[in-house]
């Protein structure tokens, strides 16, 4: 049998990958860890999901604002750029359109996953 090594992130070789594979409390730790619902290893507990969501929260109160900054900001440039005065304005209501877009993705979000 060739000994291949894996890619240099792991750090094994096959043979060791092999021989984790039959070790019977190796193979018990990763079955219960995979039957497990509650160990979802995306999901921060405690005091860390806590900071999760308020963070999502702060993004929903920043969401609108910004976009339509945003929107002003380049609409603004477009103007000076096209001698016009109507970009401006169209750009704060794409801007708003983008806030209220990210504002709803957010709250279904967590519509769906009330943890």
């Amino acid at each position: 049998m060739v000994d291949w090594p894996l890619p240099p992130a792991t750090g094994l070789k096959t043979t060791d990958r092999e021989r984790a594979a039959n070790i019977p409390e190796t193979r018990d730790t990763i079955g219960s860890a995979m039957s497990d619902p509650k160990s979802q290893p995306g999901k921060p507990k405690g005091a860390l999901g806590d900071l999760v969501k308020a963070e999502s929260m702060i993004q929903l109160a920043i969401a609108l604002p910004a976009g339509c900054v945003i929107g002003w900001l380049l609409g603004s440039w477009a103007d000076r750029h096209f001698h016009t005065t109507w970009i401006g304005i169209f750009g704060i209501l794409i801007g708003a359109a983008a806030g209220f877009i990210q504002i709803i993705t957010t709250a279904k979000r967590f519509m769906k996953d009330p943890d």
